[in-house]
């Protein structure tokens, strides 16, 4: 083979050698950036996420303590209209003991407690007050009832001030 054929040959080889390792190294290239690509998208996505979780529990501790202050609120704004509701109910009670089936009921209950022991009867502007001989003091007035019934219609004030509202 004559030496410029022998060239061409060698020249030929090392070209189609020099072909295949760009094109391996091309392919190598790829795959290293596909492999970073994929860990960089998992690092953002992590990232992403973490960051993602902490403005959630931030938002959740700003909603959870807007809340509690507005609960807070509420019971307060509630305890403070029952505080003037007490005074207005108990301003109504004379009124409402004057009304003669309203005095009967006090005056029957009061007497059914004391029963045939004796004692002192005290008429009130709500009713009426026996003191037994015994020490015992029977309290049949809409001022011991309400006092005894407050914590039972509290609620109930509250709901219908509810459905005013």
């Amino acid at each position: 083979m004559p030496l410029g054929e022998l060239i061409e040959a060698l020249e030929r080889d090392a070209n189609a050698e020099v072909t295949a390792e760009l094109a391996a190294a091309a392919a190598e290239a790829a795959r290293t950036d596909a492999v970073a690509a994929r860990a960089r998208a998992d690092r953002i996505a992590s990232a992403l996420a973490t960051s993602r979780a902490e403005q959630h529990a931030v938002h959740d501790a700003h909603l959870a303590g807007a809340t509690h202050r507005a609960r807070t609120e509420v019971l307060r704004a509630r305890a403070a209209m029952l505080e003037r509701l007490r005074p207005a109910v108990r301003a109504m009670l004379p009124e409402l003991a004057r009304d003669p089936r309203v005095a009967r009921v006090l005056r029957d209950a009061a007497h059914g407690c004391a029963g045939e022991s004796p004692g002192r009867v005290e008429e009130t502007p709500t009713g009426i007050v026996i003191e037994l001989d015994s020490g015992t003091r029977i309290d049949a007035t809409l001022d011991a009832l309400l006092e005894r019934e407050w914590p039972r219609l509290a609620p109930v004030a509250l709901a219908l001030v509810a459905e005013v509202s």
